[in-house]
């Protein structure tokens, strides 16, 4: 899959956030998301949901993950089902800078 069409997804990795496993979602409203492990702080990480389309697709959201380093967020993310993905999208908050 080509992640390097959202302009979402750029805008995380110029903020610093690294990833290797990404994941893509649609959710119940028909909306396409792109999900992956960002750090919110040292040692903090979080599921980033940032919306296919840029800006008139929605706000880029954010989901506290329980994880001690970044390949264990990773591993987390890799094995969440799509209902996960969709649960954890609902329950997200707005992305803090």
């Amino acid at each position: 899959m080509d992640w390097t069409g959202n302009p979402a997804v750029l805008e995380v990795q110029r903020r610093g956030h690294s990833f290797r496993v990404m994941r893509r979602i649609t959710d119940d409203d028909g909306s396409i998301w792109d999900v992956l492990v960002g750090r919110a702080s040292w040692g903090v990480f979080v599921l980033l949901f940032v919306p296919v389309g840029g800006a008139s697709s929605g706000s880029p959201r954010q989901w506290m993950l329980e994880a001690e380093a970044a390949d264990q967020a990773e591993r987390a993310l890799a094995g969440m089902s799509e209902e996960e993905l969709k649960e954890r999208l609902r329950q997200a908050g707005p992305r803090e800078p």
